[in-house]
């Protein structure tokens, strides 16, 4: 389970780097949780990122694992970081939400893997 999101969150960040958006932090950490990826895409939006990974499945896929309450907390957490960095804030453009659902068909066969980029889910 941990090695999968790991997995994930390193496929999530390259995918975000090749379309344009610069990393600027990877799991970071407060006590009300983690974000996975903060980024700043070309417009100077600072982006939270929420990777959610699964193995492929029939029954179940990964943006079903991202319910009411995890996107409250998601939330909660973001504007945390927000409100203790308005420096990395763009007063133009803000920030936003986004969800990145990796289906891992093969994890040495990374072309068979299926990635969602959900914007601005907040």
């Amino acid at each position: 389970h941990i090695i999968t999101g790991r997995i994930g969150e390193d496929i999530a960040a390259k995918y975000l780097k090749i379309a344009g958006y610069k990393i600027i932090r990877q799991n970071y950490k407060t006590k009300f949780g983690e974000i996975d990826i903060i980024a700043k895409e070309g417009s100077g939006e600072l982006v939270f990122v929420e990777v959610k990974t699964l193995i492929k499945s029939e029954n179940l896929k990964p943006e079903d694992n991202l319910n009411y309450s995890k996107l409250k907390k998601f939330k909660k957490i973001c504007e945390y970081y927000a409100n203790n960095n308005p420096k990395e804030i763009n007063q133009k453009f803000g920030y936003r939400g986004d969800l990145i659902a990796i289906e891992i068909e093969n994890i040495n066969c990374p072309e068979k893997n299926i990635l969602n980029h959900y914007k601005n889910i907040f």
